[in-house]
């Protein structure tokens, strides 16, 4: 029997002028938009979407149920494009992510992780900019060595306009473990700015050093390489392989040496990199002199790495790096074969593994007057938008779909394999 009119009534019911009356139809309709449900190709026609776009600006149990059908559906690109086109949208779901007493922030920043997916909602992310005291905009571009605070970034102090970004990298940074807001722990927002960085603006934005005494925001998301979280540690290091793709800028991505000092605007990916694929093996003592130091007298605990689509990131970075000969010889002289040696004895997922070897191969030749750049591989150049992994409202992977007329079925997708046959695309979303 077809739902389709008591369905299309309910939807109704969105705009009612009594709150209950509201809340107990998207009650009712939210279980509609999940992805195994054909029915939720109802909320595409008229302005139903927009609708429950609005509904998130409602009162907080209305909101939460309209932030977790916005979720469902927009693993329709055409859902995400719809909703992102009404005016303060974006914006709206921003101020909501990053108000430190916000109950719905981090369903906020799952809705966010899935929209940014589409290139145009990332394109609008980069360029919008929000009025914020200016205590926040010092906060969001803290310089090297500047101790972070506490302190709420909301104060008293004139409001100029930030960059979304910067805020939201702000809060990515003190929100982690709810340390910000007690009611998010933000690690969605690693999966944003992996997305933001597939597209090269986004990829510049992460690398970029607007003066010599600020940091490019890259270097705050490389310390998450061994957070607890995989969606914090898989959205960090996607964003570091797709910034890995700016083959101008693999000079400030790995120092020289171990020793070498800091240069202004550069990054030293390495230690971060290697890390998560180190375990408990002991290096013989030369060897273990080569590393970085963060890499030397590990623990006999120690974890390498425990998800393989994320040591196969971690590793195809590697790759990607060593394609320009000066990243070659920094990483010779600073001990990553001995760390690839020793993951590749312990991987037994052989996806990982092959890049795995053909690192080595980069590494152990003789350079020449034809080796300065490696070409990369094809299959290591281009995302492929039909791979992309997006979630639903419990949190849980799906893949990116069109809404289809009703009554074609459409069975919820597993979430892509690292040793599938399928290739994976390079510049990755989380």
């Amino acid at each position: 029997m077809s739902h389709v009119p008591q369905l299309l009534e309910l939807l109704a019911f969105l705009k009612d002028p009594n709150p209950q009356v509201r809340r107990i139809a998207l009650a009712e309709l939210l279980p509609y938009t999940a992805t195994d449900k054909t029915e939720r190709s109802l909320f595409l026609r008229d302005q139903h979407v927009e609708q429950v776009a609005t509904l998130c600006a409602d009162t907080e149990l209305i909101a939460h149920d309209a932030l977790s059908a916005l979720i469902n559906l927009t693993n329709s690109a055409l859902a995400t494009v719809r909703i992102a086109k009404i005016d303060g949208f974006v914006a709206g779901i921003v101020r909501m992510i990053i108000s430190e007493k916000a109950l719905l922030a981090d369903l906020a920043a799952m809705l966010l992780s899935n929209m940014t997916k589409v290139d145009s909602v990332s394109l609008d992310l980069l360029a919008l900019r929000l009025p914020f005291p200016g205590v926040a905009a010092a906060a969001a571009a803290a310089t090297p060595g500047e101790e972070e605070t506490d302190a709420p970034m909301v104060t008293e102090e004139p409001l100029e306009d930030v960059e979304a970004l910067d805020l939201l990298l702000e809060v990515f940074l003190k929100g982690e473990g709810k340390k910000y807001n007690p009611n998010a722990d933000y690690d969605f927002l690693a999966s944003v700015f992996a997305n933001v960085s597939t597209i090269t603006p986004g990829r510049s934005y992460l690398l970029a050093a607007p003066s010599p005494e600020l940091e490019p925001p890259l270097v705050k998301l490389i310390s998450f390489t061994e957070h607890p979280s995989t969606i914090r540690r898989g959205g960090v290091a996607s964003s570091i392989k797709n910034s890995a793709f700016l083959k101008d800028a693999h000079s400030r991505l790995v120092a020289t040496t171990n020793e070498a000092p800091a240069v202004p605007g550069s990054i030293d990916l390495l230690p971060q990199m290697l890390l998560p694929l180190c375990g408990p093996e002991e290096f013989d003592l030369d060897d273990m002199e080569k590393l970085p130091e963060i890499l030397q007298l590990l623990p006999p605990d120690k974890v390498r790495e425990p998800d393989p689509a994320i040591r196969l990131i971690l590793v195809e970075t590697l790759v990607l790096l060593a394609t320009t000969r000066a990243c070659r010889e920094s990483m010779r002289t600073r001990g990553v074969y001995y760390v690839i040696k020793a993951a590749h004895l312990a991987e037994t997922v052989s996806k990982v593994t092959e890049p795995m070897v053909r690192l080595v191969d980069l590494l152990m030749r003789e350079e020449g007057p034809d080796t300065a750049i490696e070409e990369v591989d094809e299959d290591m150049e281009a995302p492929t938008k039909s791979a992309t992994i997006l979630v639903d409202a419990s949190g849980h992977e799906t893949k990116a779909s069109t809404v289809p007329p009703m009554p074609v079925p459409v069975a919820a997708a597993p979430p892509p394999q690292v040793d599938s046959e399928d290739e994976e695309e390079m510049l990755l979303e989380v």
